[in-house]
């Protein structure tokens, strides 16, 4: 049954509360917004919470505003018995409130405001679930373009894809999706580089300072390219933004449109600046260790975040047979044929389509097994 939370100071308010909502949902009661707060935390499917405005210590804004960091998908309703304009728009402003009524309160007005809750989130789960697999469609059309045409910087995005997804969830990014997106698709600016450029950057050769000038305007490039497909804005943002740097003060669920750009553009870059310092032989521990140091060029708050995913064992290498591989799991060493030829390099994340080309491939020219893949965890 779904979880509405409800938080009021007056005891007799939440037992009537109770008896009314219990054989509608499962409902959760705090007397304070500590209390309140840690529901929260120790059960994070609550989807409704509906909070009294006077309260001591922790009134209802300053409570809804902090559900809105700590739990964004939450829907919040308010209920009090002060219609003061200015608590009003407090509410709404910081809170972000889906409804306001007023005590006391009619029984069906208020079931039909925490249904409507329900039924508010059910959407925006619906919404973002559909918007995910629309997305997902999309970055494995534009990864299989991207490898057509440039495999290195394939490898890259595809390299640093998982541990973006995983950063942003133990960071708390409210759609995870948008900084794992702009990880992959990092260097699709490449793509526009011609040919003898792309070349060098494949056999690690120094280019020319105007070579280079063009090389470093790659992302301001795939933004361009991003930005015709909606709802990419943020990403398309990200990943322009991959060169700046920026200093995570606050919770990243109180981030503006802005502020949450440069971070995920940072971030973006952060992760391509450990991966190619991974595939010159450094330590991912030790490296993060160094970048931990050095505190005006890489933000401590997402440094610590990947160091405890890393020493959570959130890669794992292993050798698998053609038969054993799935998606998701990433290309540690190149693929070559049982003649020498290279078919595959190293940092290319096996999607569905991809493993059936692999196979395709191995039906006509044999290819050395067993392969060298990360797992990811």
């Amino acid at each position: 049954m779904n979880k509405v939370l409800f938080v009021d100071d007056e005891k007799n308010i939440l037992s009537s509360i109770r008896r009314q909502m219990r054989n509608h949902f499962t409902v959760l009661t705090a007397e304070s917004g500590a209390e309140g707060l840690q529901h929260l935390l120790e059960q994070p499917d609550i989807k409704v919470v509906v909070s009294d405005m006077r309260m001591p210590e922790m009134d209802g804004v300053q409570f809804l505003r902090q559900v809105a960091e700590r739990a964004p998908d939450t829907i919040r309703l308010m209920l009090t018995g002060h219609a003061d304009m200015n608590a009003t728009v407090g509410a709404v402003n910081e809170g972000r409130i889906f409804r306001f009524l007023l005590k006391p309160w009619d029984n069906d007005v208020l079931l039909a405001a925490v249904e409507a809750a329900m039924r508010q989130h059910q959407l925006i789960h619906a919404e973002r679930e559909l918007l995910e697999k629309t997305v997902s469609g999309i970055v494995e059309l534009l990864v299989e373009v991207m490898a057509i045409f440039d495999p290195n910087a394939v490898g890259r995005g595809s390299r640093i894809r998982r541990l973006s997804r995983r950063l942003a969830e133990e960071i708390g990014l409210p759609e995870p999706w948008q900084l794992e997106l702009a990880a992959t698709l990092s260097t699709l600016g490449c793509i526009t580089l011609p040919p003898e450029i792309l070349q060098q950057l494949r056999e690690n050769k120094p280019l020319a300072d105007g070579d280079m000038q063009l090389y470093n305007q790659h992302p301001q490039r795939a933004s361009r390219l991003l930005r015709h497909i909606p709802r990419l804005d943020v990403v398309s943002g990200m990943i322009a933004a991959q060169q700046g740097r920026f200093l995570l003060e606050k919770p990243v669920t109180a981030l503006r449109e802005p502020e949450l750009i440069a971070f995920g553009g940072h971030a973006v870059g952060m992760l391509l600046a450990l991966d190619e310092k991974q595939q010159q032989g450094g330590n991912p521990e030790a490296l993060l260790k160094e970048m931990a140091g050095n505190s005006k060029q890489y933000d401590p708050t997402l440094v610590a975040e990947l160091q405890n995913i890393y020493a959570s064992g959130f890669m794992n290498e292993r050798h698998v047979m053609l038969a054993e591989l799935k998606p998701g799991m990433v290309l540690k060493q190149p693929i070559y044929s049982t003649t020498g030829a290279l078919i595959m390099p190293a940092g290319q994340q096996f999607s569905g389509v991809l493993i059936e080309r692999l196979n395709a491939f191995a039906q006509r020219t044999p290819i050395s097994e067993p392969m060298l893949v990360v797992v990811p965890n």
